[in-house]
């Protein structure tokens, strides 16, 4: 069961929620018991890397606010980058260091996809977004890469009828919610 309660308190959003990830170790009880404070939202850079384009049925509009519009079938896998490799937006030192939540993937139809990079090539390390939201951190001073790209990669056969996406990129603060006496 996937909990979802949003409570605004002045500009901060007080989220808590039982989340999974491609790649995430914590069990459903130990992510159950947490609250994540949105610190910044949508830091996805825009405009996106790539604009309006079709490609394998599939036409990928960018509606100019962040948001973008699927429509199509597709005929083989295809993806969108909001920060391609070749971006001066895909540097680590872009971005505060921390933990983050990326959302927005269509269950089943599409995923939003962060790939670490060193030296302009991808390592063996991403973490992937399928329609429920994906952590991970980032530091923006790492040894181990100084680069990241964010892609929607669509899955060959989805069907879409002008689906809206809204991608986002946030960082956020994780505190466990388990009580404790004081003084421990």
């Amino acid at each position: 069961m996937r909990i979802k309660r949003i409570l605004t308190v002045g500009l901060m959003i007080l989220l808590t929620m039982l989340i999974g990830c491609q790649g995430e170790k914590e069990s459903q009880n130990e992510i159950q018991q947490k609250t994540i404070l949105t610190i910044s939202k949508n830091q996805l850079i825009y405009p996106y890397s790539e604009s309006t384009k079709s490609q394998n049925g599939i036409t990928i509009t960018d509606n100019g606010d962040g948001s973008i519009t699927l429509d199509g079938k597709a005929l083989k896998a295809t993806n969108f980058y909001f920060i391609s490799p070749d971006s001066e937006n895909s540097k680590t030192n872009h971005y505060f260091s921390g933990k983050y939540l990326l959302t927005g993937a269509v269950k089943n139809k599409c995923s939003l996809i962060l790939c670490y990079r060193k030296d302009g090539k991808n390592i063996n390390e991403n973490k992937s977004d399928a329609g429920e939201g994906c952590f991970f951190d980032l530091d923006s001073n790492s040894e181990k890469y100084n680069g990241i790209t964010i892609e929607i990669y669509i899955y060959e056969g989805a069907e879409f009828e002008k689906t809206m996406v809204y991608p986002m990129l946030n960082q956020v603060y994780i505190d466990n919610l388990e009580w404790k006496p004081y003084g421990e």
